[in-house]
Parts: structure tokens; sequence; C-alpha cells
């Protein structure tokens, strides 16, 4: 099989067509999460702001909203990440005399735990990022990346007596530090290719903007030179309050695409506007499954198409109609007022409500022929209240009962909104309701673990692969403890984590150590764990 070398312009024009592929799958799905992210911030304030399209409301002046929406999402962000992670790192096959195995997996369990407790770190917010995009557009993801800094020396040259030189001087670089960042990716920076399932994916591309002196430093001048150049903005929001010029960055950047191609395995940078790639590279960081990041978290796929749907698109229309009820109940709610018409000629009629006060009475100009017409009763007509009323207490039913069906739906039961059951309820039954209610939740909390498992699992493959010796010794601060007292142990143990391939460490985040803590339930199982350990200690002197 003959393979053709492709020419950087080749190479150029294949991307152009791969990436103009891909803007149009995502196409729908990207206006799609500005909308949900608008609908989730309310932007109604933002005449013609992205958001409102999604629905059938046409007046927003006149129009009212229940925001469910932001309340369900900000309720599953507090329950789904409540605390921080806590990664544990265990050997696969636990023997009892493997010593430098668990000195190894406990090193490596300090290496990442370090990111989301030392000082400055941004790896938590991280995570918190990838699940709001998961909840509102439906889509996240973060990478790994290496980094390392150096500095160098200049070593003189060693010259015999008689002026011979023996060795030319050189630059020795001396490694002062290492690094595995967890990246956030934005939702909108990110583009694969045509598959249907994450396993299919032929490659991922990851989105960055330069300015011209940082592509001047990664592409060198003469590129740097012939790249388009344009303020970042979010034309999402823009409107006649808030213009693009507003919102824009204040410097000028160029669009840059990392593209990491699984069978070639290259990396490709490219810039729609420069027809040349602008760099590539073979696979940097030689992780096992190459891709820098781990499945990204999306919602509700399906197997003909690996493209993501929000959770708002499958309950919008509830949403909408309880937004639609509101609007109505509002508007009804304003007529609901005493009001009515009079016999313009009985003037004291209307002086009754303008001038009246208490014990106060107001004398009428024709007595008899007031009395006549019936009284106030005769000249007076009123709004008829108990046919508004009756159809105010109407429209609130149908809004309660489109709430009661939009919990359903969206799977946020009474229980889990904190609200009571029924007054003669039993407790098995309020507790089954409650079991069941959590289903949803509970699938969503081991998403998210999983999800921060596998980036995990990432970055100690890179700490694995990359790091030095001395930086695992010294970021694991292992010497302060009993075991590092051992150099032998030690050193073998980082001989260990060096070898990935090799060492099988199962990596894991447990949803409970994240999950927002139920302190009742902890307080009940910590009490019957005393009055077990009680009745132990009891039966034990006996």
């Amino acid at each position: 099989m003959s393979t053709t070398k492709r020419t950087p312009g080749a190479e150029y024009k294949r991307w152009l067509k791969e990436m103009d592929a891909a803007d149009k799958r995502v196409r729908r799905w990207n206006k799609q999460g500005n909308n949900i992210q608008a609908r989730y911030q309310d932007r109604r304030g933002m005449t013609g702001a992205a958001g409102y399209d999604v629905d059938n409301t046409t007046n927003f002046a006149k129009s009212y909203r229940v925001n469910l929406f932001n309340t369900n999402v900000t309720m599953l962000k507090s329950m789904l990440f409540g605390n921080t992670p806590k990664v544990d790192v265990a050997r696969r096959y636990a023997d009892p005399d493997d010593d430098v195995a668990r000195v190894a997996s406990m090193m490596l369990g300090r290496l990442l735990n370090n990111d989301f407790y030392a000082s400055g770190s941004d790896t938590e917010s991280v995570f918190k990022h990838v699940l709001e995009d998961r909840l509102l557009p439906g889509f996240g993801l973060a990478r790994v990346r290496y980094d390392y800094e150096s500095s160098y020396e200049e070593v003189e040259a060693i010259t015999s007596p008689d002026g011979t030189v023996l060795a030319d001087a050189y630059e020795e670089e001396t490694l002062n530090g290492e690094s595995a960042p967890v990246d956030y990716i934005h939702w909108d920076d990110v583009r694969w290719g045509w598959a249907r399932t994450w396993t299919e994916v032929p490659w991922i591309a990851f989105r960055s903007y330069l300015t011209k002196g940082e592509a001047t430093t990664r592409f060198g001048k003469e590129v740097a030179e012939q790249l388009t150049y344009d303020k970042k903005t979010i034309k999402d929001v823009t409107d006649k309050r808030l213009t693009s010029d507003e919102t824009a960055d204040a410097h000028q950047r160029a669009e840059i695409w990392e593209i990491w191609e699984k069978k070639t395995k290259k990396i490709y940078w490219w810039h729609r506007e420069f027809e040349k790639i602008l760099d590539k590279k073979d696979d940097t960081l030689k992780l096992y499954g190459f891709w820098p990041c781990p499945c990204p978290w999306i919602a509700n796929p399906v197997t003909n198409l690996f493209l993501p749907q929000p959770d708002f698109a499958i309950a919008q229309d509830l949403y909408n109609e309880i937004d639609q009820l509101e609007t109505r109940i509002a508007i009804i709610t304003e007529a609901v007022k005493v009001v009515g018409v009079y016999d313009k000629t009985n003037i004291a009629v209307g002086r009754i409500f303008t001038e009246g006060v208490d014990n106060d009475l107001i004398p009428a100009d024709n007595w008899q022929s007031f009395s006549e017409k019936g009284g106030l009763e005769g000249v007076i007509s009123w709004v008829p209240l108990a046919d508004i009323v009756a159809a105010l207490e109407k429209l609130v039913d149908m809004r309660t009962d489109a709430m009661t069906l939009l919990y359903e739906v969206t799977g946020m039961s009474e229980i889990m909104r904190g609200s009571s059951g029924p007054d003669r309820e039993t407790a098995d039954a309020s507790n089954n309701k409650k079991q069941f209610a959590s289903v949803r939740v509970q699938a969503l909390q081991e998403e998210l673990a999983r999800f921060v498992t596998d980036t995990m699992c990432l970055k100690a493959e890179v700490i694995s692969r990359h790091y030095e010796a001395q930086t695992i010794i010294d970021q694991s601060n292992i010497k302060y403890t009993a075991d590092g007292k051992d150099p032998r142990i030690v050193e073998a143990a980082v001989q260990l984590i060096k070898t990935p391939d090799q060492s099988g460490w199962r990596i894991k985040i447990e949803p409970e150590t994240m999950a927002m803590l139920d302190y009742q339930s902890m307080t009940a199982e910590r009490t019957m764990f005393l009055e077990n350990l009680g009745s132990f200690l009891s039966a034990s002197k006996q």
C-alpha cells in the first residue's frame, strides 16, 4: 500500500474541509446552547439578546417567567459538587508484602490530590465549569497538559595548558519545575470528526486565541505577521444596550486550532486564514489512548451521531407552558380590583371613592331621584370579580399541575425539592419515593465521578511518563514519612511509577466524596456505628 506525502497546502485544505463539516454539524447545537445559557440567566433585560427563540414568547415587555430552570440547575450543581474531590490511588492487586507498590500508590495519590488542595490551584474550578456546561448546553470537557520550566547555563570550554580545546563550550539545560495542569475547555471551543460514538472519533480540535506576541513566540515572526487578528467578543449577548465593542477583549487575537488526529498520531496547528499548516508534531504526551482528554461528558447521547442533546430541550415545552400560565396569572391578577361604572349625573357617587373617609357622608343633589333608582345599587354596576377570581384560581391550578409534571420529567421530585408529602404518607412510602426520585441524581453523580476519575487517570499517566524522579519525590513529600526514610523503597517506588504500562494503578474517585453531604443520614450512620461498637465491646468483656 503506497502513501502520498501531503504538502502543507494540501494538509491545510484537508483540515479546512473537515472543520467546515464539523462547524455545520454543531451549528444548531451551538445556537441552542447559547439560548439555553440566556434562558438560565434570564436575559430579558437585553432587548434582542439570544435565548428567547426557543419558545413562542414574543412580547417580552409584558411576559412573566418562573425561572424553574435556573432553580433546578442550581440545585443539581450544589448536590453534585458540594465538596472537594478526593482521589484514591491503590494497587490493582493488594498483595500484603508489596511495600514498594503501597508506597508508590501513596506518592501518586499525593501528587494527584495536590492540585485540589494547593493554594492557588484551579483544578476544582475546572470541574465545576465542566459540570455547569453539562447541565446547560450539554457538553463538558477538560484536558491535561505537560508543562515544565527550565533555564540554560553556559558551560565554558575545556582547554589544555597549551591552549588546545579539549571540549567545546555548550549550554546546559536545568529543569526548574514540572506540572501537569488540567485545563477547562469551553463547550464552543472544541470540534471533532464525524462519529457515532466516542470510540469512532477520528480527530478532536481545541481552539485557543493568541496575541501577536504569543503567536510570534510559538510560530515565529514570519508566520505571526501573516495571521489574522480580531478582538474576541461575545456576539450572542450583544444588543442595543450591550454592544460588541463593550464585550470585546482589549487585545486582538488570532484563532488557532490544535488538532489531534488519532490514526496518524499527529498534532496539527491550523488557522483558517493561513493557507498552510502552522505546525505539525508527533504525539507529545505518548498517552495510552492518545487523546489528551477523557470522553466528553455529553447529555443524552445516542448511537446514530456523537452530538449532545441538552436536558433543557427535553423539558422546554413544560418550561414554556409554565411561563405562559404565569404571564396570564400576572395579567389577570392586575384585573382583580374594585372597579365599575356609575351614572355620571350622580356626581356624589363618584365622590364616595375619591373623597370619602371613615365616618363621612357625601350629600346627594337629588335625593328623591337617587332613591327611586334604587340607591347605590341602582346607579353603580361593578365588574364581576367572581368570574375573574375563578379564572385566576383555575390558572393557578393549571400552573401547579404543569410544575408537578415538570418535576416528574426532570426527575426533581417533591422530596428532592425539600417539600413534604401527603399528611398520611407512611415512612416506608416516603423513603421509597425519595429513593426512586434520587435515581437520576445518583446517575449524574456517577457520571461526574467517572469524568473526574478519567481526567485524573490521564494526569497520572502524564506524571508517570514525563516527570523526573526527583520531581516525584519532592512534590509527594514522601521523605517526611516513615516509608521515606528508606531510600531503597523510595527509589523502587519511583521506578514503579515511571512504568505506567506495567504498574496497573486503580485510580478511583467516589461520588459521595463530591456530593453535598446529607447531615441527617451521616448523623444516623455515625450513631448506629457507635451503638454497634458499644454492643460489641460489652459482649467482648463477658
